[in-house]
């Protein structure tokens, strides 16, 4: 029997990138979490942007008109906990993902303070224990 806490990822913008609301994900054992656009990629499935998933939303800048993540992919990269270590992998994004200014190939740990571009956006990784 296991007592250990499902950590949780918290990513919040950094000055000068793409902006979005401070986001509470929580990481269920082997349980994978897509971080990507809101924006239909033709899969037919309803994406809704909340505090608590991998959904990035279109921003209104100025009173203008919606502004879309443009280099963020649909299904730009996941994020998931193996019971010991955060894991991310970039899906092959055209822009890809980068974690403290090198680029995700394969699978790569991170850890509380690392800061995560999916282009767009760019997110200090906060990882603690609920």
């Amino acid at each position: 029997m296991s007592f250990v806490k499902n950590p949780t990822l918290s990513l919040s913008s950094v000055p000068g990138s793409f902006p979005f609301q401070t986001k509470y994900i929580p990481l269920p054992l082997n349980v994978t979490v897509t971080l990507g656009s809101e924006v239909d990629d033709n899969s037919g499935q309803k994406r809704i942007t909340s505090a608590t998933n991998g959904w990035f939303a279109p921003q209104t800048l100025g009173g203008g008109s919606p502004i879309s993540p443009l280099p963020l992919s649909s299904l730009h990269s996941q994020v998931w906990w193996d019971g010991l270590e955060v894991y991310i992998r970039d899906l092959d994004s055209p822009f890809g993902t980068y974690v403290n200014n090198i680029k995700v190939t394969g699978t790569r740990i991170i850890r509380a303070g690392d800061i995560i571009v999916c282009c767009a956006s760019t997110s200090v990784v906060r990882i603690g224990l609920d």
